[in-house]
């Protein structure tokens, strides 16, 4: 199989291409296919992608907040329940520990995204969060470039 393109950025919006996408790429199988929905768990959405390891053609990673487009649609809508700050900061700073960028002008991590508030995916201060996950951004960056010591037991 040749690729026609020169990179590859996996985002939530790749997920929606289905569920035969999700279940062949990642192993992901919705928790709940209501009639209406499917709902997955945003913990294993995380751990899944952390495990994906570095294909021979240029893929950036890309991590979100979190999703659910049930707002944009009445049926079919893809939702990744139980996403917390803590969750998303441990998949931006696993990405940010793993990446080897294909060159240094090519060190790029996607988050998305800023202000996605019909597909329920932002990291901009909302009522519930608060500033949580822009600070879990900040800590896990932080941590990519500074990484905590290891103590010896």
């Amino acid at each position: 199989m040749t690729l026609a393109l020169d990179h590859l950025v996996i985002a939530a919006r790749t997920i929606e291409e289905g569920l035969d996408w999700c279940e062949a790429t990642l192993g992901l199988r919705p928790e709940a296919a209501t009639d209406r929905h499917n709902i997955f768990e945003y913990r294993e959405l995380v751990e899944r992608m952390l495990a994906r390891s570095q294909p021979s053609y240029k893929r950036f990673p890309c991590v979100t907040p979190m999703w659910d487009n049930a707002a944009r649609r009445q049926q079919g809508a893809y939702i990744f329940r139980g996403s917390t700050p803590q969750l998303y900061e441990h998949w931006l700073e696993g990405v940010t520990r793993s990446w080897r960028p294909p060159s240094p002008g090519e060190n790029l991590v996607f988050i998305n995204a800023w202000n996605e508030w019909a597909e329920g995916n932002h990291l901009e201060p909302d009522l519930r969060w608060g500033r949580e996950y822009l600070e879990a951004t900040r800590r896990a960056l932080r941590h990519a470039i500074n990484p905590p010591e290891t103590v010896n037991a």
